[in-house]
């Protein structure tokens, strides 16, 4: 078991391994600098990515979290909405009659039925569709390549990986 002493100086190492990294330094140059092995520094670098990579996860994570707390507030909001506009609207009419010498106004109440706003289904539906594509509930999209029909430079692309929407689609 390490000593406190000890895998203090490892973290501190390791930070400066990270920071001369960065700033695109060789591992050679790193491992002289702080006098230590290149393969010293080749096993710092794994467990730096190994904490980035592990940091990077939970971040990715707490911001899809916020974003569906978003999402769900929005949606919470618009089925509200939807529900006040299908209450009945009341309208007061004012009537002028004849009084005589003097003229009255007759107020009167009238209630209409509404069927809703569709627009809050809309907005709905749009909080339904981008929690479904945060969740990677979505299917995958396919698409039918006509290999034949390819420039060079697309196929180029798809074979880096670039998503097909992006190759396939003219910009």
């Amino acid at each position: 078991m390490r000593s406190t002493r000890t895998t203090l100086r490892v973290l501190q190492r390791r930070q400066a391994v990270a920071s001369r990294y960065l700033r695109g330094e060789s591992q050679a140059t790193i491992a002289r600098a702080l006098g230590v092995t290149q393969q010293q520094i080749s096993l710092d670098l794994q467990a730096i990515h190994a904490l980035w990579l592990a940091a990077a996860l939970r971040d990715t994570d707490a911001l899809k979290a916020e974003q569906r707390a978003k999402i769900d507030a929005v949606e919470r909001e618009a089925w509200a909405a939807w529900h006040r506009s299908q209450q009945p609207r009341e309208m007061t009419v004012t009537e002028a009659t004849d009084g005589g010498e003097t003229p009255r106004r007759k107020n009167s109440v009238r209630r209409e039925g509404q069927a809703g706003a569709p627009c809050f289904l809309a907005v709905i539906l749009t909080c339904v569709a981008r929690r479904c594509t945060l969740l990677g509930l979505d299917e995958p999209q396919r698409f039918l390549i006509d290999w034949d029909r390819l420039s060079d430079e697309q196929v180029e692309r798809l074979a880096r990986g670039e998503p097909p929407q992006q190759v396939l689609t003219k910009a």
